[in-house]
């Protein structure tokens, strides 16, 4: 979630080392040796192309990418990086292709739920400006 509200125009450089942080705290409580730091460096990685994709090129640097601002990018960003990572992650982790179909069942219900939760999250967090009702 904290990389894709990220500001669009931020550092790439930032998001990268923001990527393998969150990774790494990741793994070390999950005890999962560099599993999560490797796939959520990788998402940060394609995380700008992967806005151009899906978000218009005149928007400002500062732009947030939320539900609120813009609805429908922002649901196919999110689902598409979500998928992306689980998609690493679950396959670092097996390093095979031997149990191809639990594999791919984990990435489909993880990522379903993952995307869920995501997008509740980021409802609750909007913010009515001074003068809204």
């Amino acid at each position: 979630y904290f990389l894709l509200k990220l500001p669009i125009g931020r550092n790439q450089f930032f998001v990268i080392i923001s990527g393998f942080l969150l990774g790494l705290i990741i793994d070390i409580f999950l005890n999962t040796p560099g599993m999560n730091a490797a796939a959520t460096t990788i998402m940060a990685a394609f995380r700008k192309p992967v806005i151009n994709l899906f978000y218009d090129r005149e928007i400002y640097d500062e732009y947030v990418p939320g539900i609120n601002t813009a609805a429908a990018p922002f649901v196919r960003f999110t689902i598409f990086m979500v998928l992306t990572h689980l998609t690493l992650l679950f396959f670092i982790e097996s390093f095979t292709l031997f149990n191809l179909l639990n594999t791919v069942i984990r990435i489909i219900s993880s990522s379903i739920i993952s995307i869920l939760l995501i997008l509740a999250l980021d409802g609750l967090t909007y913010r009515k400006k001074a003068g809204e009702q």
